[in-house]
């Protein structure tokens, strides 16, 4: 880029990490998207469907394992409040 910055796609760092298709609890990085999260939980029943927490909870450990191996932060899209 013009400031001398490099622009690197997320999707490809947290692959590469190795969490495309893993799960945490009821949460789990989507097979064929690293950058997509989704419900591993019953979808049928709302209290065995994942819940915000896990989802942050997992989101946390992939910016983790991606920070610890290329010691790059990851920013989430979207914020979440």
């Amino acid at each position: 880029m013009d400031d001398g910055s490099i622009k690197l796609a997320a999707g490809w760092l947290i692959d590469a990490c190795g969490w495309k298709g893993k799960t945490m609890g009821r949460a789990g990085v989507y097979d064929r998207q690293a950058l997509v999260l989704v419900n591993r939980g019953d979808r049928h029943s709302l209290d065995a469907s994942v819940t915000g927490g896990e989802v942050m909870t997992l989101a946390g450990a992939i910016q983790t394992s991606v920070y610890e191996r290329f010691g790059i932060r990851l920013e989430p899209e979207p914020v979440v409040i």
